[in-house]
């Protein structure tokens, strides 16, 4: 079973594309409670890969409560719930003083189960599709400042696909 997906052609580091790959295979019954993930040691010989980056996956996976290991034996899935954490894109033009208060007042609002990485486009098209296009993937929820450009709605209908 080809459970985990790693493209390294791609800007999203790895570890958050084995994270990515175990939520997938949950949502679509490819796992159950139970099952046992490839281990580190095939996950990193098989996108030649270092060991640190696949720990660092399952280390996540681990504190969010979707995998746990036995000692000996390997990874398992422990949970199924990959929903409940709110992973959230922001993507800025740029960063001001003003967005630095909107982006401080957006977090102090938010759950402890949410996280937010925030990305820039610097008014650059280009930067806004590569960043929307290779990143919401890994994300369930979307908070963005889009570039006026003739393109932007197109780029945008990207998200319809996530």
């Amino acid at each position: 079973m080809n459970l985990i997906k790693i493209d390294l052609s791609v800007t999203t580091p790895v570890y958050k594309q084995i994270i990515h790959s175990v939520h997938k295979g949950i949502d679509k019954g490819i796992l159950k409670h139970g099952d046992a993930l490839p281990s580190v040691n095939q996950i990193a010989g098989q996108f030649l890969l270092s060991r640190g980056s696949v720990f660092t996956a399952h280390n996540q996976l681990k504190a969010s409560g979707i995998i746990d290991a036995i000692p000996g034996k390997g990874y398992f899935v422990a949970g199924t719930q990959v929903k409940q954490q709110q992973n959230i894109f922001l993507l800025f033009s740029t960063f001001t003083p003003y967005k630095e208060i909107l982006y401080n007042s957006f977090l102090n609002n938010l759950s402890e189960k949410c996280t937010v990485d925030i990305y820039f486009h610097h008014h650059n098209i280009k930067v806004f599709e590569t960043l929307i296009r290779e990143q919401a993937p890994y994300y369930n929820t979307f908070v963005i400042m889009p570039e006026v450009n003739e393109k932007t709605l197109s780029i945008l209908r990207l998200l319809e696909a996530v």
